[in-house]
């Protein structure tokens, strides 16, 4: 474990370097009133880099990319790996309508009316990047 100190004195900031990330949804609205705070969004979800024994949370918001401290009591734990499969779900939906299946997508293919043809050669594609990026030094 290792602490942290301000200059105003040292803060009871307690994180385990083995401690896994915890993931949080905002539960309700918090108006930051001070620079270090970190306001939320009712349903933003924020990943929390240290726990101060106050109650107060160090959070990174996966919307806003902000860093700041807020109240623990207005955020609840979730799994992050439902949030990916949340996104999937919606993502699924909403693209359902419009999205062949993928043996649709053969016979209109072969037929020559779809639209997106057969995948592209991404080989050639992935070799194009590599040179741009060789030219600009790497720094693709």
């Amino acid at each position: 474990r290792r602490s942290t100190a301000s200059s105003s004195g040292p803060i009871n900031v307690q994180h385990e370097a083995s401690e896994a990330v915890t993931t949080v949804r905002a539960i309700c609205a918090f108006e930051a009133q001070k620079a270090h705070e970190l306001a939320l969004a009712e349903g933003e979800v924020i990943v929390i880099l240290r726990k101060h024994s106050s109650g107060w949370w160090d959070g990174c918001s996966t919307k806003t990319a902000k860093r700041g401290w807020l109240p623990s009591n207005h955020v609840e734990h979730i799994d992050a790996h439902c949030i990916v499969l949340d996104q999937v779900l919606r993502a699924t939906v909403e693209s359902a309508s419009v999205q062949p299946t993928f043996e649709e997508a053969v016979r209109a293919s072969s037929r020559g009316d779809f639209m997106g043809g057969a995948p592209a050669d991404r080989s050639s594609t992935h070799r194009e990047r590599e040179r741009e990026r060789d030219s600009l030094g790497g720094a693709l």
